[in-house]
């Protein structure tokens, strides 16, 4: 009779090696989909960053030359500096300022938009150069672009 048991029980252990090799490895997909969206994540919030800090850059060297701003506008060379140094930082990153006097004060908007890798968007949008929502940009980049608007007084 202790025979015919322990015949029926072969394979048993086998079979629960097998169930936990599954859910070990179902596990571990799940481990390494955490791991690529972690990593996704975070180049997003380091773009963000780069964008703040650029838009202050821009704010303060404004203010640095706030007598010079104020009486002509933003000199032309910083233009041209502020959109090199968004293209090479930011994924198809463009960067528009607008200064705006309103009596006494003098206002500085700075608009920064990118592409989010989030989105993974097939197809060519164009967020460069279209900082500013009302610039022309397509109903595409409108939705497919990151955008970081800074106001601050000169």
């Amino acid at each position: 009779m202790h025979m015919n048991c322990r015949t029926r029980q072969q394979g048993v252990t086998l079979v629960e090696v097998l169930i936990a090799v599954l859910v070990l490895s179902v596990g571990l997909l799940g481990v390494a989909g955490l791991q690529g969206a972690s990593l996704n994540n975070s180049y997003s919030a380091y773009q963000r960053s780069q964008a703040v800090a650029m838009a202050y850059e821009v704010i303060d060297s404004l203010r640095a030359n706030r007598e010079q701003v104020i009486q002509s506008g933003i000199p032309g060379g910083y233009s041209d500096e502020w959109d090199d140094r968004i293209d090479t930082i930011l994924t198809d990153g463009g960067i528009d300022v607008d200064i705006d006097p309103n009596g006494t004060a003098f206002f500085v908007l700075v608009s920064i938009a990118w592409l989010d890798d989030r989105t993974q968007l097939t197809g060519t949008v164009d967020c460069g150069g279209q900082a500013n929502a009302n610039a022309g940009a397509s109903a595409l980049s409108a939705d497919a672009c990151t955008r970081l608007y800074m106001v601050s007084e000169l």
